[in-house]
């Protein structure tokens, strides 16, 4: 593939940073840097970006169900037991419990989880995810008539 103008900035694939043309990165001078507009290196930022966002909030979720568990589950033992009795129950009760906190560094994790190529596939991500109008009427069509709800011209629905 042959381009007409060199990239102006590349990027560095272990720490993200994007540098002029011809220069190292300071974190990482020995590792080479790479055009971000090749489609097969947007693949590999998404999917190291995808891999982090995973391991991030795989971690605080599992944070919040520890600590969300840690006091679900005697507060759970202390009600099953005098109001339940069953081990299923208490469980379940416990899982309740749980749930907030899990909740809650779920999304934690979501918040502290940066990605870190973002600058550099916004704009692909944008191209590849975007709708326009026709195929989304076409979509909403198709999706009515296999639920068989029927969509009027003023936007009402008739089941």
């Amino acid at each position: 593939m042959t381009k007409l103008h060199p990239p102006v900035l590349f990027v560095c694939l272990d720490c993200g940073a994007g540098i002029p043309a011809g220069g190292h990165c300071p974190k990482h001078p020995e590792e080479p840097l790479f055009d971000p507009s090749l489609a097969e290196i947007q693949d590999e930022m998404e999917a190291r970006d995808t891999a982090n966002y995973r391991k991030v909030t795989g971690f605080w979720s599992a944070v919040g169900a520890i600590i969300g568990f840690g006091y679900g589950l005697p507060a759970s033992l202390m009600l099953g037991t005098v109001i339940f009795g069953h081990l299923a129950i208490i469980i379940m009760v416990a899982a309740v419990l749980a749930s907030p906190c899990i909740f809650f560094f779920n999304y934690l994790g979501k918040k502290l989880a940066k990605p870190r190529f973002a600058r550099f596939t916004k704009a692909r991500q944008a191209e590849l995810y975007a709708f326009d109008q026709d195929e989304l009427d076409e979509l909403a069509h198709t999706a009515a008539m296999m639920t068989g709800i029927e969509v009027g011209l003023d936007g009402d629905f008739d089941i």
